[in-house]
């Protein structure tokens, strides 16, 4: 089971909200919608962090954006947002998948409400 909370808009959070997962993680921050060939789906924009069910930090509190992975299309990735002057290489990129492919397409689909 999952749960989402926040604005939604055509079931998909946009703006700032948070997904909890069946393994009791959670995914807090800001979020936008991205199309995709399977339909839109929801990635972080802005700052954004992700806790494991212990309350730690799996992906650390920064500001990111969601974006396509130009070299696997059909992964979503979350890319973080340095200042001007920072070089390229600074940036990192985070896989946004869960341990099946299954659990990672519902918890980025639209929700109905």
């Amino acid at each position: 089971m999952n749960l989402v909370e926040g604005e939604l808009t055509n079931g998909l959070l946009k703006g700032y909200g948070r997904k909890l997962n069946s393994k009791g993680e959670c995914k807090v921050g800001f979020w936008t919608t991205l199309p995709t060939s399977g339909g839109n789906i929801s990635v972080p924009n802005g700052k954004w962090t992700w806790y494991t069910k212990d309350g730690k930090q799996k992906v650390p509190e920064n500001f990111y954006v969601g974006l396509k992975d130009p070299k696997q299309p059909s992964q979503i990735m979350i890319k973080k947002i340095t200042h001007k002057g920072a070089s390229k290489k600074s940036g990192k990129f985070i896989p946004l998948v869960y341990s099946n492919y299954k659990e990672n397409v519902d918890m980025a689909k639209p929700y109905s409400v």
